[in-house]
């Protein structure tokens, strides 16, 4: 338990980063199963991370000898991709109702000069038209 807590306690930073193999290879112990073995090291890993904010993964995964496993198979990679999706799909809708727009600003001179020469009817059939063309346009929710 000692070594999962390393980078909390070490006393710097290059310390810390000298040790952090020894400590991550001491956690792959054989009095524990491998679920606990898994995620004490994940553990371990999440916290060396958060120390070492300036380390990407590949530089921690060196750090720790190839023994890293791969993010995307963590949780907090889990966490990470998932967020990143959710951000996504967040600035995709956005993109999508910018470029709705700007089509309709691009339009307004040319409909403005149809609308004045329409009647109400006509005009209240082109505005049903405009919204039908809007709905369809709209993200549709997960």
């Amino acid at each position: 338990m000692v070594a999962v807590f390393a980078p909390l306690f070490a006393s710097s930073e290059e310390v810390l980063e000298t040790e952090a193999a020894e400590c991550y290879n001491r956690i792959d112990s054989p009095e524990l199963d491998r679920a606990s073995v898994a995620g004490l090291q994940e553990v371990f890993v999440s916290w060396l991370m958060q120390r070492l904010p300036y380390k990407g993964a590949k530089e921690i995964e060196e750090m720790l000898l190839g023994k890293l496993p791969d993010i995307r198979n963590t949780r907090s990679g889990q966490d990470l991709i998932a967020i990143g999706i959710e951000k996504g799909i967040e600035q995709g809708k956005l993109v999508g109702q910018v470029q709705l727009l700007e089509s309709l600003c691009n339009s307004i001179p040319t409909m403005e000069s149809q609308l004045r020469s329409m009647s109400v009817e006509q005009l209240k059939s082109r505005l049903n038209e405009l919204r039908n063309i809007f709905d369809a346009r709209q993200p549709r929710q997960p």
